[in-house]
């Protein structure tokens, strides 16, 4: 690769060529113009010399392959493509969440769900997931009113079910059997007083007792509808846990559904990332970090590693700090090894906004590691 002198860069030129900073480190894509903010901040930051196989040259050069080595401007047409997946998810999303909180309200108040429809969501929600399963389970994106709690839960619960599905490969007729199972899982709250779960009251034993016999009743009323053995057995045992520390029957290891097992992580998780009315919701490496050290005695092990290979560590778009105390957005994933994503630099280690579309590849090799996930309260401080 040749040598660049930032000295030599002209403002409002191209490069027919990405021009790098290091190994893997894009700092000027063939289509983005050369500006004279971006030739001082390199002086600034004592970078006097660039690699690039390209060329100086006063238009751009189409430019849309991707390197297998490491990330290349592909990711700004996928940045395009990623927003209108994440607009078109959203819009769907919105409209389930809708759909399966008007079943919730009457089923409160006449006992009736209409299945059909309820079976045909978990269809269109199976295809959503195959087609567009990273903005789906972007979780942190979907903010819903307190009083959109249970049906969210529910429907989030399942995004991250089917994707588990999917990755096992499980038939369609399971995948489906799954996604209700999903969606239907707390069916048994839907009788319970809001009260006992809306808020973080200290719950009195006989309280207590009344959430916790949600499992039981959610298997009678699925049992009622005529769903399958396994789609009922699955809201009974969400709750139990692989060292028969759970609830309703202690129940551990394979005397525990499938469907029961990937419900139980997904439940969980999905708990600990939400935001409620009393509490911020966690990022989602902490909740990960804690599900993995929680995956021996709580959880499946296998299920919990099919869950970080389809969020990972660092799921898309979350942000975090770099060792170089640079602030990025995790741009790709990496199921290969989820600890060390594709990030786009926002903030440099000076905490300046960054303007240029900078791609790194996090790697130990290199010395650009993540150094943690930043809270809600770190990316609102960010401006």
């Amino acid at each position: 690769m040749d040598t660049v002198q930032t000295s030599s860069l002209t403002a409002n030129s191209y490069y027919n060529e990405p021009v790098y900073l290091a190994e893997g480190y894009i700092i000027l894509s063939p289509d983005t113009p050369i500006s004279v903010e971006l030739v001082n901040r390199l002086k600034s930051w004592d970078f006097n010399t660039l690699f690039s196989d390209g060329k100086l040259q006063e238009a751009p050069t189409a430019y849309d392959t991707e390197n297998e080595d490491g990330p290349t401007t592909a990711f700004l047409d996928r940045d395009i493509k990623e927003n209108e997946k994440s607009e078109i998810s959203k819009r769907f999303y919105f409209t389930v969440l809708s759909y399966v909180d008007d079943q919730f309200k009457i089923f409160r108040q006449n006992n009736k769900l209409d299945m059909a429809g309820i079976n045909q969501k978990v269809k269109d929600i199976i295809r959503m997931v195959k087609e567009n399963r990273d903005a789906l389970l972007s979780l942190q994106d979907f903010n819903y009113l307190q009083d959109n709690y249970l049906p969210a839960h529910c429907l989030n619960t399942t995004l991250l079910s089917l994707a588990i599905g999917e990755v096992l490969k499980l038939p369609p007729f399971k995948m489906i059997e799954l996604g209700l199972a999903a969606l239907l899982h707390d069916i048994g709250m839907v009788k319970i007083p809001e009260i006992l779960y809306l808020n973080d009251k200290k719950l009195s034993p006989q309280e207590q007792k009344m959430v916790k016999a949600h499992t039981v009743l959610g298997y009678k009323i699925l049992k009622s509808l005529s769903l399958t053995e396994e789609i009922a057995i699955a809201a009974l045992q969400h709750h139990e846990r692989m060292n028969s520390t759970g609830y309703p029957q202690n129940l551990s290891g394979d005397k525990i559904s499938l469907y029961s097992k990937i419900i139980a992580l997904t439940c969980s998780y999905e708990a600990m990332v939400t935001h409620r009315a009393y509490r911020e919701g966690r990022d989602a490496h902490t909740a990960l970090l804690e599900l993995v050290k929680s995956s021996r005695t709580f959880y499946d092990e296998s299920v919990t590693r099919v869950l970080i290979y389809c969020i990972s560590l660092y799921p898309l778009g979350s942000l975090v700090r770099l060792s170089t105390n640079a602030v990025a957005k995790v741009v790709k994933t990496n199921p290969g090894n989820p600890k060390f994503p594709v990030v786009r630099i926002l903030f440099d280690e000076r905490g300046n906004k960054v303007s240029e579309y900078i791609i790194v590849q996090t790697s130990a090799e290199k010395g650009i590691t993540i150094q943690k996930s930043l809270s809600s309260q770190e990316i609102a401080s960010l401006g």
